[in-house]
């Protein structure tokens, strides 16, 4: 009777610390999730309430969709004279934003809005695909989408005016619609790579390898076929039209100018700066170790590690930054909440050993994601200062400014001299442009400023946005006036 009565109270006791330690873990889960919130929420009111461009790319595409909205054409405007305009995206993307622009006064909230409803869609699309898919209750699932929203480059790239966030979300589309069992999957794949195709180029590639790739795995190989022919059929077409409506400008702006050399350096910054998030490297180790299952836990491992194979590749290119693990991240946030899921019913020690490991990795890459959005509100709440310091430079001069913040040019109302000082640079470097026409109205004194970072110096390299030979005229034929922060201006001698 004693040896009974010890038993249960021994059970009860086990039992407890059982309800105590789950107890814990939820509550681990739950400080999480407020955080991860916490920070989704100021990095979005941060971006919403900022008028002025966060990053070179989002001035670049404002002028492009100026371009597009004042009624002029795109793809078709000579490279070798001002603007200097390289237009190196899909039509898609420039002309869903020239729809919401006011070309008398232009606005980045609109393209920031557009952004904003794309990322809604996205977290939607992961939440409904991790419980659909993979049994994933709602609370995994929104904590996951939580912290991808948290982390970069989701946090610095969704909302700015860039063409990855609605790219992604119609590449990832068509991923789900390709492998699903919908009766008209391939059909509405197919539409929707070539959307994302046509937003941003290389955007259908990795969603349809690995849809390919998914469906070889389950022995669909007429699916798999249907879904390639399907694609060339509706995207081939496309391409030959655009590029007859442009007389071959579309194939040489969005496809031949993106082909612009290799750069490590720029390979380099990017992985550091996702490789400083643990969560990055678990979901790499748990999609790696999802690979052995079968069915959806599978599929979503082959479509984030064919994209990070095939953008981690590709980001060493001159310019490329962390976005191009976006598509990545976003897989991380579904086989995440598939663990997390696992880890909330914790059963045996190898269960508490991953339950660990992932709220430290959490913890860690949110602490990481913290000290970003404090620099992003800093430097947020600088850039009007600094956009207002660039117009009365502008106004102050008599003659064209060329400059490399032409989003700031364009919000206040002037026009840049040079659109994309960086594209230019790296087509002159490759001999495939004769910026010929820049240096005479540099070493003339035509242009009326120059105003440029620290990447006009001789030591810049590969990530400066000017040519040596600009540099150097540059360095030759005017003279620094003023500078704020990393900014400087330069006028004629």
């Amino acid at each position: 009777m004693r040896d009974t009565e010890s038993g249960n109270l021994t059970g009860r006791a086990q039992t407890g610390c059982g309800a105590s330690g789950v107890g814990l873990v939820h509550a681990g889960y739950a400080l999480i999730g407020a955080w991860a919130a916490i920070l989704v929420l100021v990095t979005a009111a941060t971006f919403l309430t900022t008028a002025v461009s966060f990053d070179y790319v989002e001035g670049v595409a404002l002028g492009h969709q100026l371009m597009l909205a004042a009624g002029q054409p795109l793809y078709g405007t000579a490279i070798d004279q001002p603007p200097y305009s390289v237009p190196l995206y899909g039509p898609l993307f420039y002309w869903l934003n020239s729809l919401l622009l006011d070309p008398a006064a232009p606005s980045l909230s609109g393209a920031r809005g557009l952004n904003l409803l794309a990322a809604l869609y996205l977290g939607a699309l992961a939440i409904y695909t991790a419980r659909g898919r993979l049994a994933v209750g709602s609370f995994a699932a929104w904590l996951s989408v939580l912290l991808w929203l948290t982390l970069e480059p989701a946090a610095v790239f969704l909302l700015q005016n860039r063409p990855d966030t609605l790219a992604l979300a119609l590449g990832a589309s068509g991923f789900v619609a390709a492998t699903s069992q919908h009766r008209w999957r391939t059909t509405i794949a197919a539409l929707l790579l070539t959307a994302a195709a046509c937003t941003k180029q290389t955007a259908a590639v990795a969603p349809l390898v690995a849809a390919i790739l998914v469906l070889l795995s389950a022995q669909r190989r007429q699916d798999a076929l249907g879904l390639l022919v399907a694609t060339a059929a509706v995207g081939l077409p496309v391409l030959l039209l655009l590029n007859t409506l442009t007389a071959g400008s579309y194939w040489t702006n969005a496809v031949l100018a993106n082909l612009n050399g290799f750069s490590p350096g720029s390979a380099l910054q990017a992985w550091v700066k996702v490789g400083s998030q643990p969560l990055f490297w678990l979901g790499l180790g748990l999609m790696l170790s999802n690979l052995r299952a079968r069915g959806p836990r599978r599929d979503i491992a082959i479509y984030g590690l064919t994209s990070l194979l095939l953008h981690g590749l590709a980001v060493a290119k001159p310019g490329a930054n962390s976005n191009y693990f976006l598509e990545y991240s976003w897989c991380t946030a579904m086989v995440l909440a598939a663990v997390i899921e696992r880890l909330l019913r914790p059963a045996g020690r190898d269960s508490r050993l991953l339950t660990g490991v992932v709220l430290l990795a959490s913890a860690c890459s949110l602490a990481v994601a913290t000290h970003s959005v404090e620099r992003l509100r800093r430097a947020a709440a600088a850039l009007p200062e600094t956009a207002e310091w660039l117009s009365v430079w502008h106004s102050a001069v008599d003659g064209p400014v060329a400059s490399m913040q032409p989003g700031m040019q364009l919000l206040h109302g002037h026009e840049p001299y040079i659109l994309d000082p960086h594209i230019i640079a790296r087509l002159t470097e490759q001999g495939r442009f004769d910026e010929g026409g820049l240096l005479d109205d540099l070493s003339s004194g035509r242009i009326a400023a120059v105003i440029a970072g620290d990447d006009l110096s001789a030591r810049a390299g590969e990530f400066s946005n000017w040519s040596t030979a600009v540099r150097a005229a540059v360095a030759k034929h005017y003279e620094k006036v003023d500078s704020l922060g990393s900014l400087s201006v330069w006028l004629p001698r």
